[in-house]
């Protein structure tokens, strides 16, 4: 994951993001402080390391909530930093937003002020027909969408 936060906030920097929350699942491989790298005057990243791993009784047993810790990240950040932002978006390190009509993604958002919450239309590119993962950036390695067999479309 540490080879990729580098793409990943490069990439949203760009499209005009300058605030990024991170929520770190106990990883080992030095994501963190790569990430924490990208601040700059313009831009700002907080990370909260978040190994959740919540157990409720049940039924006389231990088990998994209902509610996963994803989930609970996102609740940590809308009620911690939800009030700071106009705009907030909950995507993962594999996801890209990409602004096509417009260069920002803020100068997109701009026609859409007036409304509390959106949704995007999302993409799955899957593994492109590699066996490997290729070099290089993964918004070039990955540019084929999945193809839809007829038994998911119905």
């Amino acid at each position: 994951m540490a080879d990729d936060i580098d793409e990943w906030i490069s990439f949203h920097v760009l499209a005009g993001v300058k605030h990024f929350y991170l929520y770190d699942n106990a990883s080992v491989d030095g994501t963190a402080e790569r990430a924490l790298a990208h601040a700059t005057g313009e831009v700002t990243v907080t990370v909260h390391p978040w190994q959740l791993r919540p157990l409720v009784v049940k039924e006389g047993r231990w088990k998994r909530p209902e509610v996963a810790a994803q989930e609970l990240a996102y609740a940590h950040a809308v009620l911690n930093y939800g009030g700071r932002h106009q705009w907030m978006s909950f995507i993962d390190i594999d996801e890209f937003l990409v602004p096509v009509r417009h260069a920002t993604l803020p100068e997109a958002l701009e026609q859409l002020r007036d409304f509390s919450n959106i949704s995007l239309p999302w993409h799955s590119f899957g593994d492109c027909g590699h066996q490997t993962r290729p070099p290089g950036p993964a918004v070039y390695a990955y540019r084929l969408r999945h193809q839809l067999s007829g038994s998911e479309v119905d």
